[in-house]
């Protein structure tokens, strides 16, 4: 009887755990694993949109027409950065 009045808080603490893992698998966990109709429309549209990505074209004319040929580039040039350590990750006094 003194095991039981020594761990008796630990003891409920374990039983309620218990009972409250038990009671969310029984009436919480009601989600469901879809592996029939519903999956197999998942993977056709997926094979319809990449099938449709596979159709798309691109006409080479339309590279050679003045307009695509007026186009200029506004990206900002990079400056060249100085290069560090060969190895950074060497100790410093190396």
């Amino acid at each position: 009887m003194k095991i039981l009045e020594k761990y008796k808080t630990i003891i409920i603490a374990a039983v309620i755990f218990t009972l409250a893992i038990v009671g969310y698998n029984y009436f919480g966990a009601g989600e469901v694993v879809s592996t029939g109709a519903e999956a197999q429309s998942v993977g056709t549209d997926l094979v319809e949109l990449n099938n449709g990505l596979k159709a798309v074209t691109l006409d080479r004319a339309s590279l050679n027409t003045n307009l695509y040929r007026s186009l200029s580039d506004w990206s900002p040039t990079l400056l060249s950065q100085p290069i560090g350590r060969a190895n950074p990750f060497a100790p410093i006094s190396q």
